[in-house]
């Protein structure tokens, strides 16, 4: 997979790291072969990168509107630098190349392989007669759970039931008296896991 450069440095760096990684980057990037031509020049880049540098020296012993312009300056380079990395996507097809330009990657994450049953199911009843709750164990990566519910005290035929985002759900409209059946499946890319075992409640 290609690396991809990572722009969130801009909106979350404090004003020193901030200004020391555009600094850095523009140095990487003086007289590079690899990026002859970027975009914004780097005449522009060294100039806003500049006018930030003085206003940010500026705002640490002025007041309001010192602060305003350093903000501003800030806001001005950090569109120069959005613009730039999507540049230095653009060009760059090797790993190697990315990481001359000093501009931050985005981290590789492992793709989730398929998720085990989820744990701990159980039952509640809800607030309404014939309604109850359904709730799992939380799982640590991002995944879809898939819910299925059937009826009788041995269940039977299984009804699947809208897939959620949350480890926590609710049916309703069953009849008082009836057993209700619950068991949950986990969903990433990969596929789906194992069904949990049923767990069961007596509707009131």
């Amino acid at each position: 997979m290609k690396p991809r450069v990572s722009t969130t440095w801009l909106g979350t760096s404090s004003d020193s790291d901030f200004e020391s990684t555009a600094h850095s980057i523009l140095t990487a990037l003086t007289g590079s072969t690899i990026f002859p031509t970027p975009e914004p020049p780097l005449a522009t880049l060294t100039a806003h990168l500049t006018a930030f540098t003085q206003a940010a020296s500026a705002a640490r012993d002025g007041g309001r509107a010192e602060t305003a312009a350093k903000n501003a300056a800030r806001a001005i380079v950090e569109e120069d630098y959005r613009k730039l990395g999507q540049y230095i996507d653009d060009t760059a097809t090797t790993l190697e190349q990315f990481l001359t330009s000093k501009y931050p990657l985005q981290k590789e994450r492992a793709p989730v392989g398929i998720q085990p049953a989820p744990a701990n199911l159980r039952l509640k009843h809800g607030k309404v007669s014939g309604s109850l709750d359904a709730i799992c164990d939380v799982n640590e990566h991002r995944v879809m759970y898939e819910w299925q519910t059937a009826t009788g005290q041995t269940p039977g035929e299984w009804t699947t039931q809208p897939t959620t985002n949350s480890a926590r759900t609710g049916f309703s409209g069953f009849t008082p008296g009836t057993w209700v059946n619950v068991r949950a499946r986990i969903r990433v890319p990969a596929g789906a896991g194992d069904w949990t075992n049923p767990a069961q409640i007596m509707m009131i």
